[in-house]
């Protein structure tokens, strides 16, 4: 069982030398000063990566909770303006509701054929006072082809 053990470490070591692998370095020659210094000094670079991480993370959510609330203050800002519109539409449409329909219907036609009186007469007292012409579209003159071709 201990020769196939040491066939199969050797196998394995020579496939991986082959691969181009490395077994982890081994710290044998080290002393147990040398040892926990080099422990204390990657403990120190990690420590100082994980601060770094640390404070890049804290940076992007500083940043983020900045968008945001500018954000949220200019949708509160729109909320404001679209709820103050849909008070006024709706005290519209209690007026309109409120009223008869009739009424209201006759009053707008009162109000288009006055406005329509009020263009005609503006237009026929103008014309009356300053004595301006009819704006009648003269036929184009029609010329000779000899008189066309002197002018050229």
């Amino acid at each position: 069982m201990k020769i196939t053990k040491e066939i199969l470490l050797t196998q394995r070591d020579s496939l991986e030398e082959f691969l181009g692998r490395r077994r982890k370095h081994r710290l044998d020659h080290l002393t147990k000063e040398e040892k926990i210094e080099r422990k204390k000094m990657k403990n120190r670079v990690a420590a100082q990566t994980s601060r770094d991480r640390k404070k890049m993370k804290m940076e992007n959510m500083e940043l983020a909770i900045q968008v945001l609330t500018e954000e949220n203050e200019q949708l509160q800002e729109r909320n404001g303006v679209l709820e103050e519109r849909l008070r006024e539409l709706e005290s519209r449409l209690e007026v309109t509701q409120s009223g008869n329909v009739l009424e209201k219907v006759m009053a707008l036609n009162l109000l288009v054929i006055s406005a329509i009186l009020v263009v005609w007469l503006r237009k026929s007292a103008m014309e009356s006072l300053m004595m301006i012409p009819s704006r009648k579209a003269k036929a184009p003159q029609r010329f000779h082809r000899k008189t066309l071709l002197v002018a050229i």
